[in-house]
């Protein structure tokens, strides 16, 4: 029953490669990653095979850059295997979109090879095996699906369809809530929480200074 506070941030959508489907190939993608696709890999939405040339646009997101919270989709909450609610910690996430030179949506029908580099802050963090998880755009919550393996210092993992992909290490969660207000105004205020190895969560509260969310449990925080 209250009003929400939201602030978008629009992305330019980047041509990392132009493939045949008859031969796939690699896409590097525009800041760190490539995507290994296979021969005659590519349908239409609605599950057609297409055969034909592929756009594939992609983007790299890397987890420690300042403002993070307000490039990617949803959040950093997310739904395990398992059905259980965490918040995640990124260690890479890529975004790709693949199109016909005309502009129609496409998928792939076989496996894809993804490779993401992890920040250099957080190599020495980062776990053998990390889950691999797509944002559910009906939800706006990271669902798991699958795992990457570190390689260096990159992920390298098979997904089998596209949209955001993101490597995270998932902690259980507690709810957070409370009231921001500056005497008798509620701004409109960024509220970030950041533990001890500096990954960062932020939200925003409503217009009347409420806000609600996960929290990692057991955990010390800056609020």
């Amino acid at each position: 029953g209250s009003v929400g506070r939201l602030k978008a941030t629009l992305r330019t959508k980047t041509l990392a490669a132009q493939l045949s489907t008859a031969t796939g190939g690699t896409a590097n993608i525009p800041g760190g990653g490539t995507v290994q696709f296979a021969a005659n890999g590519f349908e239409f939405a609605n599950g057609q095979p297409y055969d034909g040339p592929v756009s594939v646009h992609a983007t790299y997101l890397d987890p420690s850059q300042p403002g993070i919270e307000g490039l990617i989709p949803g959040g950093f909450l997310g739904r395990s295997a398992g059905g259980e609610n965490q918040v995640l910690t990124s260690f890479g996430m890529v975004k790709v979109l693949l199109e016909t030179p005309g502009g129609q949506p496409l998928q792939i029908n076989k496996p894809a090879e993804v490779t993401m580099p992890v920040p250099a802050d957080r190599v020495a963090k980062a776990p053998a095996t990390i889950p691999l998880w797509y944002i559910d755009e009906a939800t706006g919550y990271w669902k798991e699906e699958g795992s990457a393996t570190l390689q260096g210092n990159v992920y390298v993992g098979t997904v089998t369809h596209f949209s955001w992909w993101n490597c995270d290490v998932g902690f259980p969660i507690v709810q957070m809530s409370g009231r921001v207000r500056f005497g008798n105004a509620h701004p409109f205020a960024w509220l970030r929480i950041t533990n001890a190895d500096g990954l960062r969560a932020i939200t925003t509260p409503d217009a009347n200074g409420y806000f609600y969310g996960g929290v990692p449990q057991n955990q010390t925080f800056l609020f």
